[in-house]
């Protein structure tokens, strides 16, 4: 029962945090490759895309506030379990093109 949580709980971050592109978990997952990985056009999908700051500091609330929800958890000890969460599979920021 906890698995399945856990699963429905990265399942929503993830679509919440490629609502900017339109796709969701279901259609990432149907990008796996014979060794087991999700890639799309030769990269992980979550180096595929990008953040800029802002998104990613709106993505880290509304996050972190949904942990928070649904493993009925205080706001800090979600900000933590995002912290390592996003390490694994957030997206990284774009490029400053002004470098």
């Amino acid at each position: 029962m906890k698995q399945d949580k856990i699963h429905q709980l990265n399942t929503e971050l993830v679509d919440l945090m490629m609502k900017k592109y339109g796709i969701t978990f279901a259609e990432i997952e149907s990008h796996l490759d014979e060794k087991g990985q999700w890639l799309i056009d030769g990269k992980n999908w979550f180096e595929h895309y990008t953040f800029t700051k802002d998104e990613q500091e709106a993505f880290r609330q509304e996050a972190t506030a949904l942990i928070a929800k649904r493993l009925k958890m205080s706001k800090k000890a979600a900000a933590q379990e995002f912290s390592w969460w996003y390490l694994f599979i957030g997206l990284s920021l774009e490029e400053d093109s002004k470098q």
